[in-house]
């Protein structure tokens, strides 16, 4: 800029916003607001909903997970049955076939 120029910038201010020409114009972040009793109670409220909400959920995974372990634990005899009961099915299948052919034969 020129040093006859009727606006030169100078060091700004954080809360503050150079327009042109030589206005300053103060913004306003809302931070240095001071909060009502009743916006402090309304945060504290919510606060505490998200809070317990965070503790309610922490229960329900909790719950959650036992159930699925002991549901897995339920689940290995029960697969280990099924397999058993497969083989057994294939022998006497083979079985059948076998006294099918005898029969036939005879």
């Amino acid at each position: 800029m020129h040093a006859n120029s009727p606006w030169i910038p100078a060091p700004v201010p954080p809360a503050t916003v150079l327009l042109p020409g030589p206005v300053v114009v103060p913004v306003f972040s809302g931070l240095s607001r001071v909060e009502s009793t009743e916006e402090k109670a309304k945060k504290q409220t919510a606060e505490e909903r998200k809070r317990r909400n965070r503790v309610a959920a922490q229960r329900s995974n909790m719950k959650r997970k036992l159930a699925c372990d002991a549901i897995r634990v339920q689940l290995k005899p029960l697969r280990e049955k099924v397999d058993e009961l497969r083989k057994r099915e294939g022998a006497l299948r083979e079985e059948n076939l076998a006294m099918k052919k005898q029969v036939d034969n005879s």
